[in-house]
């Protein structure tokens, strides 16, 4: 087995390498033998800090020899003064894809210790060193960016990165990069295809700025390629000379022809359409002095058949609807007209529902209260009769003594007679009286048609006969207040009768007498007179029973007196008084009858009713009606 060549001494310097212009950069590296020694760590300074103070192991490997133990170190310095060396320069798009805008840049590269590596101590916009001196005088360059890089060499790559910094020229920093001025398209895009877009780019020499717009300009950008050029991109659309329009169709009302929707663009201000046919029309103002209109327009308007219910017929009343230019004369009947715009109304023709009309009707119960006058059934008189009368007789008596031949005789007889009757009327009143409280009714509602004219009311009763059957107008009564007179009368009767006699006889039978006598009578007759007043009544024929005059009143009186014996001649006064009176009656004895003489006992009657208004010439129309055989006796 062949044996390797040991090196010739277990330390020696193997190589050097130059990896920058300056000498002082060297990396080098040495053999060793480790069999006896450790292996130091990355970082450890070399052993001959003498010769090489600055340099530091940076990787170790091993030697592809026979024998083990063998390993090179390699040992690199901190590269100062990199500056000098490490940069590049030329042009760089720093925002935006590939054509976007591009800057002067320079860029440095760096090796740098890991353990001294801070990516964030550099600020942004700081001045780029001025190594080599004048290098880049006329522009000022400023810090953008930085980026880590690995490093090639794998000697440096456990102990130093790699790092790129950017900077860019300090334009970049003081003006904008684009700039665009946009307004909206207000075109409305079926439009657009009669007014076509164009769009133009073109690169310009200068600094961007913000652009204006001209009347036809919808975009205008400017954006900055580099500090020399700019590109400027337009976007505008050109005027058209005249208005443009189109013409399409829609269905608008069922059962007639479709619309024509007409839309029109124009760059001047348009007024809107207007007419009886016209639909709807609007103008719609753009914002840039240019208007779009649209109009909806039929060639005529259909008339259409519709319904609507009437709730107080319980029925559809059919009617007809049409547009029409807006009416000057109103006279049409059952028509409306309901304005819609000036242009136009909607004219409503109403089918007069004549079968619901004459069928409608419907009655319902109901308790009215009815005046009704009192009936006077008949008159009477009884008579009030006191009868009294007396008579007299008075006879006196004288004779002769006996024995007596001398005497004087007196008698006397006296006698009063007194008689009385009255006779006074006493009025007797029969009246009958209904009461109308809560008596029971129906109501009866149903339609009469007027034609504009006043309804009779024989055609109002005829209608309500047709309906209800036999009915009559409840009567209008004609009460009459009466008033009887009465007189009365009592009659008083008095007779008085007197006598008286003397006689003297004497011896010689001699007689002398002396008589006297008195008579007298006297009546009286008080009357009285009474009025007796009827409350208004109705009623028939009337008789005043046992009225008129009362006959026979009268009072007699008589008295008689008178003397009996030998000694007296016969005197006999008898007074007799009489006393009566023809005024004493009741009047008047009859009255005639009223119209009505009653109250209605049987039949239907019609004692309310009302009527208004309704439409058609129609009148909507109540009916109250009782039945009479409620007052039956």
């Amino acid at each position: 087995m062949p044996i390797s060549q040991l090196p010739q001494a277990p330390f020696r310097q193997d190589r050097r390498i130059f990896p920058t212009p300056l000498v002082g950069d060297v990396l080098f590296s040495e053999v060793r033998d480790c069999n006896r020694a450790l292996i130091p760590e990355y970082g450890t300074p070399h052993p001959n800090t003498v010769k090489w103070p600055d340099h530091k192991l940076v990787y170790v490997k091993t030697v592809d020899i026979e024998r083990d133990g063998i390993f090179e170190f390699f040992y690199a310095a901190e590269r100062e003064n990199q500056d000098l060396y490490n940069f590049s320069s030329g042009y760089r798009n720093v925002i935006g894809n590939v054509g976007g805008r591009e800057f002067r840049i320079v860029q440095r590269s760096y090796v740098t210790l890991r353990e001294s590596f801070q990516p964030l101590d550099i600020p942004f916009g700081t001045a780029m060193p001025d190594i080599p001196e004048g290098k880049f005088e006329g522009v000022e360059y400023v810090f953008f960016d930085r980026q880590q890089q690995p490093i090639t060499e794998q000697e440096l790559n456990a102990l130093f990165v790699a790092e790129v910094h950017t900077y860019i020229e300090n334009a970049f920093l003081e003006y904008k990069l684009s700039y665009t001025t946009t307004k909206s398209d207000v075109v409305p895009e079926k439009f657009q295809i009669n007014i076509p877009q164009t769009t133009t780019e073109q690169i310009v020499e200068g600094l961007a700025e913000q652009p204006v717009l001209t009347a036809t300009q919808l975009s205008v950008s400017e954006e900055q390629i580099n500090p020399d050029i700019k590109v400027v991109r337009i976007v505008s659309r050109e005027e058209p000379e005249d208005d443009i329009s189109f013409i399409g169709g829609r269905a608008y009302v069922e059962g007639g022809p479709p619309a024509n929707v007409i839309e029109t663009y124009s760059k001047d201000e348009i007024e809107v359409d207007t007419g009886v046919f016209v639909v709807q029309s609007t103008v719609t103002p753009l914002g840039d002095g240019s208007f779009t209109k649209e109009t909806v327009e039929v060639e005529s308007w259909p008339v259409l058949t519709g319904s609507e219910f009437d709730f107080a017929l319980n029925t559809q009343v059919v009617n007809t609807q049409q547009m029409v230019a807006p009416p000057t004369d109103f006279s049409e009947p059952n028509t409306s007209f309901r304005p819609v715009n000036e242009d136009r109304s909607l004219k409503i023709v109403e089918e007069v529902p004549t079968e619901a009309l004459n069928e409608y009707h419907i009655s319902v119960p109901t308790r009215i209260d009815l005046r009704m006058p009192a009936v006077l059934k008949s008159i009477s008189v009884l008579w009030v009769i006191d009868e009294s009368a007396s008579e007299g007789e008075a006879v006196g008596t004288g004779t002769d003594p006996d024995g007596a031949t001398e005497f004087t005789l007196t008698a006397r007889s006296g006698m009063n007679g007194r008689a009385e009757f009255s006779a006074q009327p006493t009025v007797d009143i029969e009246t009958e009286s209904v009461f109308g409280s809560d008596i029971s009714a129906s109501v009866h509602f149903f339609y009469l048609n007027s034609e504009n004219n006043p309804v009779s009311e024989s055609s109002f009763l005829s209608r309500v006969n047709a309906l209800v059957g036999s009915v009559q107008r409840w009567p209008v009564f004609k009460p009459k207040s009466h008033t009887i007179t009465t007189l009365g009368a009592s009659i008083s009767c008095t007779s008085d009768a007197q006598i008286e006699a003397t006689v003297i006889k004497t011896s010689a039978d001699k007689k002398v007498s002396a008589e006297s006598s008195s008579e007298g009578g006297s009546f009286s007759v008080d009357r009285s007179i009474d009025v007796i007043n009827i409350a208004p009544t109705i009623h028939g024929p009337i008789s005043i029973a046992n009225g008129g005059n009362y006959t026979g009143i009268q009072a007699v009186s008589q008295a008689r007196a008178r003397l009996e014996g030998d000694v007296f001649d016969d005197v006999d006064p008898v007074i007799t008084t009489k006393g009566s009176s023809s005024s004493v009656r009741v009047t008047p004895l009859s009255f005639p009858a009223t119209s009505p003489a009653d109250i209605p006992r049987t039949g239907k009657y019609l004692v309310g009713s009302s009527a208004e208004p309704f439409k058609w010439g129609w009148l909507k129309c109540s009916a109250t009606i009782i039945d009479a055989s409620q007052f039956a006796s």
